[in-house]
């Protein structure tokens, strides 16, 4: 269950910055990736 509850947030944070990035410009996207 630890390493679920890690991975959901991992993923939670990996949107958030994908969002973050997007919101910053094409050119941010490829430097967050």
């Amino acid at each position: 269950e630890e390493d679920k509850g890690y991975s959901y947030e991992h993923i939670m944070g990996l949107k958030e910055n994908i969002a973050f990035c997007l919101e910053n410009g094409l050119d941010m996207v490829a430097f967050c990736h």
